[in-house]
């Protein structure tokens, strides 16, 4: 990819960002998938159909049926601008354990002569409190025909897409950009809370000429029993270990 287009799509990545997780509004636990080309906003919450949720952003979207009527399983199959989007699996809970969010999807298109850029975002609210020493990981694989970057964001004041995080007021996680085949992990530790939080994906995707790109993401936090319980069966083993020193 042109060095230009490559810090091109970067600026871009973080403006859209800083427009969409500055209109957050308060946590209603409904988690919400938005697709944005930067002229066309879709937003699909889950187990909703179109016009059935209103989002306070300051600028005009579209709403979308989610695909899916499991709850906690999204998904979206249609045209964002020139790209086909295809969201095979926008999970959380309860389809995924403790603080998890994973998000699944193809995208095919672009304008050819131009370039295109497609944002995604996956956020929800309500997660458990977490009361053990913990961290928040950030993972994706997948291949693409143009570049990718992504943010994952936990905000303890559990708004939906988060807020300020370009200002370091959240704890983010930030990987790219990719281009070919990828696959790549990064975590950052978190502060214990007793209040719920949220968690948002961030996905942009660019395709200078076309193309496909393919990813699976997830962004996610230990939930307290899981630590809890790792922590005391290391204990356990540790203690058959010194029992079995002291047989022999």
């Amino acid at each position: 990819m042109k060095k230009s287009a490559a810090k091109l799509l970067t600026i871009l990545f973080a403006l859209s960002l800083v427009v969409v997780l500055g209109t957050a509004r308060s946590a209603d636990a409904t988690a919400i998938l938005a697709l944005d080309d930067g002229f066309d906003l879709v937003l699909i919450a889950d187990n909703t159909v179109a016009g059935d949720y209103f989002v306070n952003f300051f600028f005009d979207y579209t709403t979308d049926d989610d695909g899916n009527p499991a709850e906690g399983f999204l998904s979206f199959d249609g045209i964002v601008g020139d790209f086909e989007v295809d969201i095979s699996a926008a999970l959380t809970k309860p389809e995924t354990q403790g603080g998890q969010l994973v998000l699944t999807a193809t995208i095919i298109g672009g304008d050819p002569e131009f370039g295109s850029i497609l944002d995604i975002w996956f956020t929800d609210t309500d997660f458990f409190g977490i009361l053990e020493p913990a961290s928040l990981t950030n993972e994706i694989t997948g291949r693409t025909a143009g570049e990718v970057l992504t943010v994952g964001t936990y905000d303890p004041d559990n708004n939906e897409f988060g807020d300020n995080w370009w200002l370091d007021d959240l704890t983010h996680v930030s990987l790219g950009s990719f281009s070919g085949a990828f696959s790549n992990v990064a975590t950052v530790q978190i502060e214990t809370t007793s209040e719920p939080y949220s968690l948002t994906e961030q996905v942009n995707v660019f395709h200078d000429s076309g193309g496909t790109t393919t990813f699976t993401k997830t962004l996610s936090v230990p939930e307290p029993f899981t630590v809890t319980m790792l922590l005391l069966a290391g204990g356990y083993i540790g203690l058959l270990g010194m029992r079995r020193k002291k047989i022999r």
